[in-house]
């Protein structure tokens, strides 16, 4: 665990995620990457594919399957970093993605011992795609296509599957 000292005190705000409790954002349209100890951005386009062929949702990282935070260790340059690469990826979407379609948000993990304390640079990070209304599919700008299955695990589809998904126009 991170150092206290780094951190600063205070109480904890409604809906914050708290190391090794639940986290408070989840249901049906809320997906987890699995990998809790890499940032792969591979990965991260194929869950965001997924949530825009499901019309939306959250994807969080730095949460466990059971939904319990564990967090993940950034410092300002990997938190632009970050930025950087989904903005770049999502650009490359067909069809584009555009800003006001999603957000990214950086949520600083907070620690209960004793005193409550947050620590610096453990953040859980939040993707939200926006309601999307299109019909059209999204692909990866590896043009591949992800579909959300219903227990939250996502499936490449086949091209040759695409004509069965009905809100395809082809």
């Amino acid at each position: 665990m991170a150092d206290p000292g780094q951190g600063t005190e205070g109480t904890i705000p409604p809906n914050a995620y708290v190391y090794k409790k639940e986290a408070p954002v989840k249901g049906d349209n809320v997906m987890r990457i699995p990998e809790r100890n890499s940032l792969n951005f591979y990965v991260i386009t194929k869950y965001i594919c997924a949530l825009l062929n499901s019309r939306g949702g959250t994807l969080l990282i730095g949460v466990e399957k059971n939904f319990t935070v564990r967090g993940r260790k950034l410092n300002r340059d990997d938190i632009d970093k970050f930025q950087r690469h989904v903005d770049e990826a999502l650009k490359g979407f067909s069809p584009s993605v555009k800003g006001h379609e999603y957000s990214i948000n950086f949520h600083p993990v907070h620690f209960e011992e004793g005193k409550k304390i947050v620590v610096k640079d453990i953040y859980v990070l939040e993707i939200n795609i926006g309601n999307i209304t299109t019909d059209d599919l999204y692909f990866t700008h590896f043009d591949e296509c992800w579909i959300k299955k219903p227990d939250n695990q996502i499936d490449l589809v086949p091209i040759t599957d695409l004509k069965y998904y009905s809100f395809v126009s082809l």
